[in-house]
């Protein structure tokens, strides 16, 4: 669904990755449509889907339907635990050696549904890090994915950016690429079209606006948690060079 200048897609897959089209896709169908002022690479973190199957793996959950329910009772911030998903893929360009993640400020009153949450919101918060070059220009946030048929996962995105987000339970990305090479190929009125096509998707969407609780409290704990990322980042690099 998205197919309209303002739209960014973030897709919650065994890596994060967010694309903003900044164009009308109507002017670039006939050759290159991905770069700069068409459908843009807005950011990318390694850190989602294979970050949740190891943490699931590790607190032993057998699905995610239950650690999904009990994170939703978990109070955002979930109660001063930072979980840092691993830290392989620093930037887009820039790549370590290593996949260390960190667990911060693990208490005996912390359950597996606090570190689960934790993992969620340090997801989350490594797509604000993205997001936020590009915030004034989003109009629209589509999530997608299997990451986003998870509830708390969409509600910790849309608290921990501020903004609302939209989700198609039924989207999926065959669908789009077979409707988007329609378009392309002129079959019927261009314009029409993609105005037809954006309307169908957007009928279909779950539109969720950001609890201003939540986003405050979200604010205090991104800070603190880009402090910290900062210090890790050193350490681990500090070890990397005295292990190789």
């Amino acid at each position: 669904g998205a197919v309209m200048p303002g739209d960014m897609m973030i897709y919650l897959g065994t890596s994060g990755t967010q694309i903003f089209i900044d164009g009308n896709i109507s002017d670039f169908t006939g050759g290159r449509h991905f770069g700069e002022g068409k459908a843009e690479f807005a950011g990318r973190i390694i850190s989602c889907g294979a970050s949740m199957e190891h943490f699931k793996n590790l607190l032993g959950f057998t699905d995610w339907s239950l650690p999904d329910k009990k994170a939703l009772e978990i109070a955002p911030g979930s109660k001063g635990l930072f979980i840092f998903p691993h830290l392989k893929q620093k930037t887009d360009t820039e790549l370590s050696g290593k996949d260390p993640e960190t667990i911060f400020g693990l208490e005996s009153s912390h359950s597996n549904w606090h570190i689960y949450r934790a993992l969620l919101e340090g997801i989350a918060y490594n797509l604000k890090s993205s997001f936020t070059s590009y915030e004034s220009r989003v109009k629209r946030i589509i999530l997608s994915g299997g990451g986003a048929k998870s509830k708390v996962f969409r509600d910790i995105i849309r608290d921990v950016l501020g903004r609302e987000v939209y989700y198609n339970p039924s989207g999926n990305g065959a669908s789009g690429i077979a409707l988007l090479a329609g378009y392309g190929a002129g079959k019927g009125n261009s314009n029409f079209l993609l105005k037809k096509l954006s309307e169908s998707k957007s009928n279909k969407m779950i539109i969720s606006k950001p609890d201003t609780k939540a986003v405050a409290e979200y604010e205090k704990h991104y800070k603190s948690y880009k402090r910290l990322q900062t210090k890790l980042d050193t350490l681990y690099r500090e070890q990397e060079n005295q292990h190789g």
